[in-house]
């Protein structure tokens, strides 16, 4: 297992799944309350380009506590969107909500009508208490793109049903065969597992898991998002020391990118503070600096 910088790997006990929503057909979507529109609320602008690095970047502002109760997270400009965003809108979303009772949110739709199908899908069907779409955007039909919606890790009884039922249910519905759906339960236990042992107990939601394919590669990506503990000083020399250990203990990282996969071409990314890492088939780790996350953010893609 990939453990924090100072702390020791621990064992990895979990496997991991999903089911699959096969129907193409509209649903309820949660909507703004028209009482509550003259409240006073303060916006929030997500990126144009809410994906991969620029998606794990917004996770900072997106917890920033709010000056009222009331939060509105404008989506109308984002044209792309994925598994990263997913996982990283939602711990957003439930951070806010979880700091006061009296705390609500109002996502706006994407303009563009395939980001919002997929906006809509990579949050799942229903969005959590206390938050709902603007209204501004009829309901869209669902997409196949979405493997498992962006969806936190409350126990473990909801991280078996995850990997050992959802996951490879919904994998396998897109057509990915055995090896690939094993490789998103290893994925999905390794990172959990690190997220709930290295986590920041006290922290206002637990880990989120989202999967999907990327809709420009059609990569199909695995992520887990978690606040973690404080971000280290250094953020790439901490994940260069955690990959080594890693590396050292066969821990479940390093399971992921040591073994043969039958030929599959995968990526694993993490980032935890200001530090990256990305490691492909066939080639060395790399590391590197970007915007700092308030957490770490672990992610598998296999390209096809």
């Amino acid at each position: 297992m990939l453990g924090r910088p100072g702390e020791a790997p621990g064992p990895r006990d979990l496997r991991l799944s999903h089911t699959p929503q096969t129907a193409s057909r509209r649903r309820p979507c949660n909507r703004m309350d028209p009482k509550d529109q003259d409240q006073e609320e303060e916006t929030r602008s997500l990126p144009r380009a809410f994906n991969g690095q620029r998606a794990r970047a917004a996770l900072a502002s997106l917890i920033e506590p709010a000056s009222h109760p009331r939060l509105v997270l404008d989506a109308g400009h984002v044209t792309t969107v994925d598994a990263y965003a997913g996982a990283v809108l939602r711990t957003g979303i439930e951070v806010h909500l979880a700091r006061d009772p009296g705390n609500s949110i109002v996502v706006a739709e994407p303009e563009a009508s395939l980001c919002w199908a997929a906006l809509y899908d990579l949050l799942g069907e229903f969005l959590p208490p206390r938050s709902s779409w603007a209204g501004n955007r009829p309901t869209p039909t669902r997409g196949r793109d979405i493997v498992l919606p962006a969806t936190p890790i409350a126990d473990d009884e909801t991280t078996v049903l995850l990997t050992d039922v959802a996951l490879p249910a919904a994998a396998g519905a897109l057509g990915f065969g055995d090896h690939a759906r094993r490789l998103l339960q290893e994925a999905a236990a390794a990172f959990i597992d690190n997220a709930r042992k290295y986590g920041d107990e006290n922290a206002p939601v637990g880990p989120v898991i989202c999967a999907a394919l990327e809709p420009q590669s059609n990569d199909l990506q695995l992520v887990v998002c978690d606040l973690g503990s404080d971000a280290p000083a250094d953020g790439q020399a901490a994940l260069r020391d955690a990959v080594s250990r890693s590396r050292e203990t066969l821990g479940g990282i390093q399971s992921l990118v040591a073994l043969r996969r039958n030929g599959m071409d995968l990526s694993v990314r993490l980032a935890f503070g200001a530090g990256r890492a990305h490691h492909r088939t066939h080639r060395a780790w790399r590391f590197s600096t970007f915007a700092a996350v308030p957490g770490f953010i672990a992610g598998v893609e296999i390209h096809r």
